[in-house]
């Protein structure tokens, strides 16, 4: 099999991509890690398709779905939170990391929650589990 843009073995590094590990270790941490709105938006907008088709928790979830949730979880996070990732399986169709499959599980630190009860400011993490085709 050779590269589909220079006819080079599959492995060209010229045309490979980062591997699916990297890549999403990379965009999900830049949504979460984000300092602003803005910059969470963009880190968004970077990392999912317009069209994606997602679920949330079960639940069928669109691009802006995806938004809000993220937004939800950040709570207006000034400084940003704290994504550490605990698994990652990668199951590539082919050398140049155009295709395949990702699957992981990481922790975000730094959500902070207001009490209803005495109204005091609670640190919470959230665990999330993620598989991509």
């Amino acid at each position: 099999m050779t590269c589909s843009q220079c006819n080079a073995d599959l492995q060209c590094d010229k045309h490979a991509l980062v591997s699916l590990t990297e890549w999403s270790h990379s965009h999900i941490r830049d949504v979460f890690e984000s300092t602003s709105e803005k910059e969470c938006i963009q880190a968004i907008q970077g990392t999912f398709a317009s069209d994606i088709t997602a679920s949330i928790n079960g639940k069928q979830a669109n691009f802006d779905e995806i938004v809000e949730s993220v937004l939800r979880i950040r709570g207006g996070s000034e400084h940003g939170l704290k994504v550490e990732w605990r698994e990652s399986v990668e199951a590539p169709r082919d050398g140049s990391n155009r295709a395949g499959t990702f699957g992981g599980s990481y922790v975000i630190h730094g959500i902070h929650k207001t009490s209803t009860k005495d109204g005091k400011t609670l640190d919470f993490q959230r665990q999330k589990i993620i598989v991509v085709q």
